[in-house]
């Protein structure tokens, strides 16, 4: 186990018979050395580029004679080095006789890993020195340090929604694309979509996917199938994500991420004139617009205004604040309104609407209502306009007429027929 680089004396403090000429080169038994070496720990285990590291030791003398000044260090090399440069050696002083188990003596060092270590088993070597000779613990088992790759080797590098913002109703596919930032392979890959507590649900698979590898440096991507469902309010949804997956050592991982799905419905309303009073020409009345919301989602601070024309003049507040329509629902506006001379026919009235979506997105549309001039004779054939007093007075005179003539004329058949009676 030992390899001796000093001149020799037995643990009994007799001169050794065996001499070494080149205790630089040349390996020799140590009689009577019973001194035990045990490495006990690591901690962390496996440590991290960048991080420190606890290295503890055991060391017992099994032998029947103490032997003196026991000096222990580490020799060592990239990626390693010395948390306290001035505590590279440790001095236990004395090895007792028998010192064994409860008694043993135990050694620590704190190291720092290196920034750049890459993964795997680092050797180092571990020396001591006594009074009268020196030792190389270099045998095998060897000490080595484990060093494992940053806990986050395993990185998201994108997730897509197709189409970016789906509306209720539609199918949506999510990528989550993974990228193995380790030097070495991860395997058992899971991905899970928590969507328990979101307005979508999936479609034609799982929630969860398995990667059975992803190799140094690659990527690799799974493929999600999900439904809005069509009553579903427009919304940024939450969506935990959810990866575990198993280093190079067995270790198992779990990464926590989440990401938003935006569910959008635009805006839908229909504008419509819901009635007037005012159908001729220089005439002042009210025209009643109304708003329906027909969309899934809410129509918010809608502001209707009616926009002045040569055609007419407007009376009143030009705007109206209709506030907040939901789905299903709808709103009145009312103007006052005169019109200036005009001939029969199809006049616009210009109207601007301003709103926000759920996501207090700005509108504004420019609609256009049609508002039929009618001459008076049309007005009065459709029952718009009252008959004037004189043709009422024509149409009772024609029809006492009528009558009277009616009257006269059965008279003056009966005064015939009787007339024709009595010649016979």
């Amino acid at each position: 186990m030992s390899s001796v680089f000093a001149q020799i004396t037995d643990l009994f403090g007799e001169e050794d018979t065996t001499t070494v000429t080149d205790p630089q080169s040349t390996k020799a038994e140590v009689p009577h050395s019973n001194v035990k070496v045990t490495f006990l720990s690591q901690d962390p285990d496996p440590v991290e580029p960048g991080e420190f590291v606890e290295l503890r030791f055991r060391v017992e003398n099994f032998g029947i004679k103490p032997v003196n000044t026991v000096v222990f260090n580490l020799e060592l090399q990239y990626p390693f080095s010395f948390a306290d440069p001035e505590k590279k050696y440790v001095d236990i002083g004395t090895l007792g006789a028998r010192q064994t188990e409860e008694d043993s003596a135990i050694l620590f060092w704190r190291l720092k890993v290196d920034d750049n270590a890459a993964e795997g088993e680092e050797e180092f070597t571990l020396i001591y020195n006594t009074e009268k000779y020196g030792v190389i613990l270099d045998d095998e088992p060897t000490f080595k340090i484990r060093v494992r790759g940053r806990e986050s080797i395993l990185g998201v590098e994108s997730i897509e929604t197709i189409p970016p913002q789906p509306k209720p109703g539609d199918q949506v596919q999510v990528r989550v694309t993974l990228k193995n930032l380790a030097e070495s392979s991860i395997d058992e890959v899971k991905v899970k979509l928590v969507l328990d507590e979101t307005s979508v649900a999936p479609l034609t698979s799982a929630s969860e996917k398995v990667i059975r590898e992803i190799l140094p440096g690659k990527t690799e991507s799974v493929l999600f199938d999900l439904i809005v469902p069509p009553d579903a309010e427009s919304k940024v949804n939450l969506i935990p994500l959810q990866i575990e997956y198993m280093d190079k050592f067995n270790q198992e991982h779990v990464v926590e991420a989440k990401f938003g799905l935006t569910v959008y419905s635009p805006p839908e309303y229909e504008l419509v004139k819901d009635e007037s009073n005012v159908f001729l020409s220089e005439q002042q009345g009210t025209v009643v617009l109304s708003v329906s919301n027909t969309g899934t989602s809410d129509i918010n601070f809608v502001v209707l205004e009616l926009i002045p024309t040569e055609n007419y003049e407007i009376l009143s507040s030009s705007k109206s604040y209709l506030g907040n329509i939901e789905s299903d629902d709808y709103e009145t506006a009312e103007f006052e309104i005169y019109t200036h001379k005009l001939k029969p026919g199809i006049i616009p009235l210009k109207v601007t609407m301003k709103y926000k979506d759920s996501f207090n997105q700005d509108f504004i549309k420019e609609e256009q209502m049609e508002l039929r001039i009618f001459s008076k004779e049309e007005a009065r054939k459709f029952g718009l306009l009252p008959q004037p007093p004189y043709m009422s007075m024509g149409i009772g005179i024609l029809v006492f007429a009528l009558l009277l003539w009616y009257i006269l004329h059965r008279r003056r058949k009966k005064k015939h027929a009787k007339a024709m009676g009595q010649h016979a």
